[in-house]
Order: structure tokens, then C-alpha cells, then sequence
């Protein structure tokens, strides 16, 4: 990743946005509200006349009628920041960022980040050969009971099908483990 500048990559609510992300390409030693969120690693509501904002794009994109609030990316394990996650609508809507707004995207954030640390350490990779490996044989399974249905006696029959339910049941339990390392469940 390239640590000495800030580039958009995810971008919603906004027309041209490969214009956008040109415009949108800063140093990270540059005054700019992005560079100053990754720098001083605080979350921060602005004024719509913020001077760290790129006039260009402030004039541009309509900036001025927006209210925004700019959150740090903080990876867990290494405790730097990766990036910013920037949110805001138009102050004609609302004209504060209330608290539990900050706290809700907070949470997002969070939550993004942990899914970021995950990936970056194999385990989404893993889990989803553990998922794969169970859908595979029942997959196997069923399609050499559609193919040999007829040849096969009612002991193989049988036996087929309870591998089916084994992998189905391995499958139920890796889907648990998922909601669990994810938060949402428990064993």
C-alpha cells in the first residue's frame, strides 16, 4: 500500500466520480482534511468553510452546502491509520452531525476494519474453503445419486444420504463459527 498519498476509492453520491477521484489525490504531507485526519488520527466534524478542504473540488462538487464528518481507518494490529471514511448529506437536511451519528459510523467503522484485518490474515480464505469443502460433497453426493439411482441398493442409498446430512450439519456448525468470530451468534 502506498503510505505517502491519499487516494478515493470508494465513492458514493457523486457525479463523475473518476473526475472526482483525480481531484481527490493527495500527499500525505499536504494540508488537505484527509491528510490531517490520517496525521492527527482523530475523528472530526467540519465547517463547511474548512480551509483544509481542495477548493477544487470544494467549488466542483458542491461541497459548500454539505455537512461532513471524517472518521479514521485504525488497523487493530499494526495501530495505523489505512484511510478515512468520509460521510456527510446537505445542510439543508439536518444541521448538525449529532453524536449517536458519530457513534453509529464509529461502529461501521470498526466493524470494516475488523473485516479488513480478517482478510489480510487468511481467515476469510479459510473460511470459505471450510465452508466450500461441505458443499462440494454434498454436491458430490447428490450427483452420483442422480446418475446411479438405479443401480444403487437402499444401503447405499442410505449411506449417501447421511454423508449429505454429516457435510450439511459441518456446514451448519462452520456457518455458526462464522457468526461468532463475527459477533452476531454463539456456539
Amino acid at each position: 500500500m502506498e503510505r505517502t498519498w491519499i487516494e478515493s476509492k470508494h465513492i458514493e453520491g457523486i457525479s463523475d466520480v473518476e473526475t472526482f477521484k483525480k481531484l481527490a489525490c493527495h500527499k500525505i504531507i499536504s494540508s488537505d482534511i484527509q491528510a490531517e485526519i490520517v496525521k492527527n488520527r482523530q475523528i472530526e466534524v467540519t465547517e463547511a468553510d474548512d480551509p483544509r478542504f481542495d477548493k477544487i473540488i470544494w467549488k466542483n462538487y458542491n461541497h459548500h452546502i454539505l455537512i461532513r464528518v471524517f472518521l479514521p481507518l485504525i488497523e487493530p494490529s499494526t495501530d495505523q491509520v489505512i484511510g478515512t471514511l468520509e460521510v456527510g448529506y446537505p445542510r439543508e437536511y439536518r444541521k448538525h452531525i449529532y453524536e449517536e451519528d458519530i457513534q453509529i459510523l464509529k461502529g461501521f467503522v470498526d466493524y470494516l476494519v475488523d473485516i479488513l484485518e480478517l482478510q489480510k490474515s487468511g481467515f476469510i480464505q479459510k473460511i470459505i474453503h471450510e465452508i466450500k469443502s461441505p458443499i462440494d460433497g454434498i454436491l458430490s453426493h447428490a450427483s452420483i445419486l442422480q446418475r446411479r439411482w438405479s443401480e444403487l441398493n437402499p444401503e447405499q442409498i442410505i449411506v449417501k444420504c447421511e454423508d449429505m446430512m454429516v457435510n450439511g450439519y459441518l456446514l451448519r456448525y462452520q456457518a455458526k463459527q462464522v457468526e461468532y468470530f463475527l459477533g452476531k451468534g454463539s456456539f
